[in-house]
């Protein structure tokens, strides 16, 4: 019988984040369900940066270990790391477009950059890409010429011009409108319903949280709170949960009214 594909697209077990041997995370042991979106919550400062860093293999771990599937990245060698890095793409907070480029060269730069692709075909692929978020008509614009929820869009169609295996999102609705970070969590889960593509988003909107995670991973004081469903987190009873979610500064009392209102169906 065939071995049975691992459920979790990444696992950490006993994982220390940080930086310069400054601990920032630790006893980190978590999973990201393949094909879900995941969402990374938690206050200021509390690390989710610092583990975003370290998944997307821009940190090397302090102790313990990452695993892509069923590849754990300590016994990498650097070739099979950087196979490992093209297998992810990511929206940075603020699109990071270039400027001088139309939004389907954008979409096409890794391609073009990247790989050995014709620059026929690859101009075709981010044609598709950027029909995919909904901007096939704005494909000669420039970034200044469309709107922020616009530039947000094509930098998920960029990102996703190589079929990543996983697309980490940055705070994907910072700086929208609520109507047009509405759109966006509407289309994040448009392309895992279609592609079926794992998702990570660190995000702190208590509207996309209940719109888009299918799991969530909540970090208070260097440390995994509560990981699980939006329910499961809030049914944890983990220290700093209901204060992330009631917006309760921690020296004032914590309220239970209303909560499972706002966020549960």
């Amino acid at each position: 019988m065939a071995n049975e594909q691992p459920q979790a697209a990444i696992r950490t077990t006993g994982l220390a984040c940080g930086y310069d041997g400054n601990v920032v995370l630790q006893d980190v042991n978590i999973e990201v369900p393949r094909g879900r979106i995941t969402c990374v919550l938690g206050g200021s400062g509390c690390g989710k940066s610092t583990l975003l860093k370290t998944l997307l293999l821009l940190e090397a771990p302090l102790a313990g270990s990452v695993w892509f599937e069923d590849v754990e990245l300590a016994c990498c060698d650097c070739a099979r790391l950087q196979t490992l890095r093209q297998s992810v793409g990511v929206l940075f907070q603020g699109a990071a477009l270039f400027n001088s480029l139309t939004l389907l060269e954008n979409v096409a730069f890794p391609l073009l950059e990247l790989t050995e692709l014709d620059e026929e075909i690859a101009l075709e692929t981010a044609r598709l890409k950027l029909g995919l978020v909904g901007l096939g008509p704005y494909a000669q614009f420039l970034p200044a010429e469309v709107s922020g929820g616009m530039r947000k869009r094509c930098g998920i169609a960029r990102a996703l011009v190589r079929d990543p295996a996983v697309l980490f999102l940055d705070e994907p609705g910072a700086g929208l409108d609520p109507i047009t970070s509405a759109a966006l969590d509407r289309m994040i889960v448009g392309i895992r319903d279609s592609l079926g593509t794992t998702m990570v988003v660190v995000t702190h909107e208590l509207t996309s949280i209940r719109a888009i995670a299918d799991h969530c991973i909540m970090l208070v004081d260097g440390r995994v709170a509560a990981q699980g469903t939006v329910a499961q987190v809030l049914a944890s009873g983990a220290k700093g949960v209901r204060e992330f979610f009631e917006r309760i500064p921690p020296d004032e009392p914590q309220r239970s009214d209303g909560l499972a209102a706002l966020l549960l169906p």
